[in-house]
């Protein structure tokens, strides 16, 4: 039975889940467990990937299982999932 691009993703971001721990770190710059529309937005402009507040306002609406405004680690690991789908 082959395995599905989905899957393969998903074994990528475990692999990688070590180094989402600092990056979400990094970009919790006020350390409350979250990143928010602003920390998100350094994210993109670190990554040369400009977006506006309301583009990663919509980004974080879809991931916010909680519905906090923000994304948590989980939340935030849900989003690097989609991307990399996205990028295979």
């Amino acid at each position: 039975m082959p395995i599905s691009r989905y899957t393969m993703a998903d074994i990528s971001v475990r692999k990688e889940l070590p180094d989402l721990e600092k990056v979400f770190a990094k970009y919790d710059t006020d350390k409350d467990g979250t990143v928010n529309t602003s920390e998100l937005l350094k994210m993109c402009e670190d990554l040369e990937q400009p977006a506006t507040e309301d583009e990663v306002d919509f980004v974080i609406e879809q991931f916010d299982a909680n519905g906090d405004g923000k994304l948590d680690y989980s939340e935030f690991v849900g989003l690097m999932q989609m991307l990399r789908r996205g990028m295979e």
